[in-house]
């Protein structure tokens, strides 16, 4: 059986299969399409929505998906894999992995799975879950964690530790469903994330890329602000203008006096059902230097 996924096919083989010494009852493959590819990509961590596997897939891997691992098309080089989160019951959930993609032929992997005596790797090892990011992602935060819990309740996925603590009045029912598996509701009020300047990112150039759902057209706010009081510098991403423009703004350290303020020409958010995916990617000071995206198109 063959199920085309957004840029992913998989596919069922019934048979007992062996890697690195462990046997497994069931094996998956994904194959990326070269023709949704640009360039080639390296270490590139791969999104997989679980949603979209088979139900079989979910009668075979243990509850808590610790017997997935994945491998490359030769089924012996294992990945690194990051499992945010499973729920075999509801038949969903949200996995990373590293992989190298070719843009010129499709690019195979295997996921297998069924084996109960397999636990997933910690964080820190060979093909743990910080692994998956490579020294490019200053922080990957997939707030799917409770608000509620101990601090820091949101855990950076890299190894960089830019873990974030919840402040206002955020409750267990603020983790509601989002556009990957589960999101964070902020009340508009005192709710946030904080993460204090750990992660700060200065002055060099960076994508912020973030999935945003509004509840009012009336309102504007800082979803996303980052600063360091003691160099002045600031970047940070508005709702501006009666939350329907988007703006970015940066200061940078080196040049304090220089406040580089982007607001979008026509008003981008239109809706309070739709979610939106905002990209925001930084190559230098000047306004041609700067590149906003929603939903993966250019906005101006």
């Amino acid at each position: 059986m063959e199920i085309l996924v957004g840029l992913a096919l998989l596919g069922k083989i019934t048979l007992q299969w062996l890697v690195d010494g462990n046997s497994f009852s069931e094996r998956y493959k994904i194959t990326v399409l070269a023709s949704q590819v640009d360039s080639d990509l390296t270490d590139f961590p791969v999104y997989v929505d679980l949603n979209s596997m088979p139900s079989a897939f979910f009668n075979t891997v243990r509850s808590n998906g610790g017997d997935i691992i994945i491998t490359e098309s030769d089924s012996v080089t294992k990945v690194p894999v990051e499992l945010v989160v499973i729920d075999v019951v509801a038949k969903m959930g949200e996995l990373h992995f590293k992989g190298n993609i070719s843009s010129s032929i499709d690019t195979n992997f295997f996921v297998y799975v069924g084996n109960t005596n397999l636990s997933q790797p910690s964080r820190t090892a060979t093909f743990g879950s910080e692994n998956v990011w490579d020294s490019n992602y200053r922080v990957v935060q997939h707030m799917q964690q409770d608000p509620s819990g101990s601090a820091p309740q949101m855990i950076d996925s890299t190894s960089n530790g830019f873990n974030g603590t919840s402040a206002g009045s955020m409750t267990s029912a603020d983790l509601v469903p989002g556009q990957i598996a589960d999101n964070l509701d902020f009340d508009g009020t005192d709710d946030a994330i904080e993460a204090g300047d750990a992660a700060d990112i200065g002055d060099n150039n960076h994508t912020l890329e973030f999935w945003m759902k509004i509840d009012s057209l009336a309102d504007q706010g800082s979803p996303i602000a980052t600063q360091d009081t003691s160099a002045n510098d600031f970047i940070g991403f508005n709702v501006f203008k009666n939350a329907q423009k988007l703006q970015f703004i940066t200061r940078p350290a080196s040049e304090p006096t220089l406040l580089l303020n982007l607001i979008t020409t026509n008003n981008e958010f239109t809706s309070t059902i739709d979610r939106f995916s905002v990209v925001w990617v930084k190559e230098g000071f000047a306004f041609a230097d700067q590149t906003m995206y929603k939903n993966g198109a250019t906005v101006t």
